[in-house]
């Protein structure tokens, strides 16, 4: 591993390091260093890694910029949005440096230009601000799931608040969790993607009571990430938001824009900066 205190090492490609895995060579965690080469061909399991990308770069490209992508991975939804939208500038999170590093390559000429910033740091660690205040955040692909606490929730979503400007845009999804589905594939392995060479794979150890998932992710049988994983319920999140002073501005339950009901399999959240909550906040501190 290089030198975690040389930010300006040419291999970081404009990435600001807040801070980087001591050992990304361990395969536990959450921040997918040891999937990050094969994150694309991984996701591509999911069923709504299509329908996500088309939503968000359709969406986004009618949002006010600054923006922060929390999690933005290997960077495909940035990069979409960047290239339609000459006026966006994007500031992209995240826990893995090899990901980042990916990002990066993908999209120098963004990184060059200013227009993508990245930064290696883990939003859930009470270390790490939020750089600067903006006007859209957005958090794809579940990305959400990996906070794993009641507490981290609830500090999470007050710091999103806090860094958002006035009648800003909080975005990101969720699944709904399905019991029969799981049931199915618990202790089971599931083949994500596989072609002649290469098979990549998971295998789920449900927390039912706790609504929590252990993922083990293999690539050609060789285990090469595991983490933990949170669903929620939508009251759950409701009162995060909530509790936080942000305000449920739209609700969809799918991928095409459709609205949240009993049958979706997706809840995918637009918040806003509540200014009277806001106006609260700045009585209480003027006493």
């Amino acid at each position: 591993m290089q030198n975690t205190s040389d930010v300006n090492d040419t291999a970081y490609c404009g990435i600001t390091e807040a801070r980087l895995m001591q050992n990304t060579s361990d395969v536990n965690g959450t921040a997918y260093c040891g999937i990050a080469d094969y994150y694309e061909l991984w996701s591509q399991g999911d069923y709504c890694w299509n329908s996500s990308y088309d939503f968000y770069v359709n969406i986004l490209d009618g949002m006010s910029s600054p923006m922060l992508e929390a999690g933005i991975g290997t960077g495909r939804i940035a990069g979409a949005v960047l290239g339609h939208c000459d006026a966006a500038n994007i500031t992209g999170i995240d826990s893995s440096p090899e990901m980042l590093r990916i990002c990066a390559e993908k999209y120098k000429d963004f990184v060059d230009a200013d227009r993508l910033r990245l930064i290696n740091a883990d939003f859930c660690d009470d270390s790490f601000n939020f750089p600067g205040r903006f006007k859209t955040v957005y958090m794809p692909f579940r990305t959400i799931g990996h906070i794993l606490t009641d507490a981290q929730m609830n500090k999470f979503f007050e710091r999103i608040f806090t860094s958002l400007a006035d009648d800003g845009i909080f975005m990101f999804d969720h699944y709904i969790f399905d019991r029969s589905w799981a049931e199915q594939h618990n202790h089971t392995k599931r083949i994500m993607y596989s072609d002649e060479q290469l098979t990549i794979s998971d295998y789920y150890v449900y927390d039912f009571e706790n609504h929590l998932m252990d993922c083990r992710i293999s690539v050609n049988d060789v285990v090469v990430q595991k983490f933990k994983f949170r669903w929620f319920i939508p009251d759950e999140i409701r009162n995060f938001a909530e509790n936080s002073g942000f305000r449920v501005s739209k609700l969809f339950g799918d991928f095409d824009g459709s609205s949240f009901d009993s049958s979706s399999e997706n809840q995918i959240w637009l918040l806003q900066k509540n200014q009277r909550y806001v106006n609260t906040l700045h009585r209480k501190d003027s006493r």
